[in-house]
């Protein structure tokens, strides 16, 4: 059985800003402009239409904080040398073993700071 919609309104608006959002991601704006827009809108609308539904609780603390931290150590890292390093061992040229060698240096970087798999 089909979740009752408790705004239908509320629900067109967020899915209109959903919707207007995406190609915007991708256009070539700074990705921060577009989602900041959309994320002041939505929480402009749900603060006139449901404003019991806005709470702290809602907010990923840990996950900001483990992303920040990761920007944060990864920048260090770039400070250090992190980016000559993985210059001199990327590979020269456009040969098969040397695009071979820069998607496994690819892969285990993003790896090495990230918890998704490559």
């Amino acid at each position: 059985m089909p979740t009752s919609i408790h705004d239908r309104p509320l629900l067109i608006f967020s899915a209109v800003v959903t919707v207007l959002l995406l190609p915007l991601l991708v256009s070539g704006i700074e990705v921060a402009i577009p989602a900041g827009i959309a994320a002041v809108l939505l929480l402009v609308a749900f603060a006139v239409r449901r404003r019991e539904s806005l709470r702290f609780s809602l907010v990923p603390w840990q996950a900001l904080g483990i992303a920040g931290s990761l920007f944060v150590l990864v920048e260090a890292a770039h400070a250090h040398g992190l980016s000559e390093l993985l210059a001199s061992v990327s590979g020269r040229g456009n040969d098969p073993l040397s695009l071979l060698q820069l998607a496994a240096l690819g892969a285990a970087s993003a790896n090495g700071v990230n918890n998704l798999p490559a």
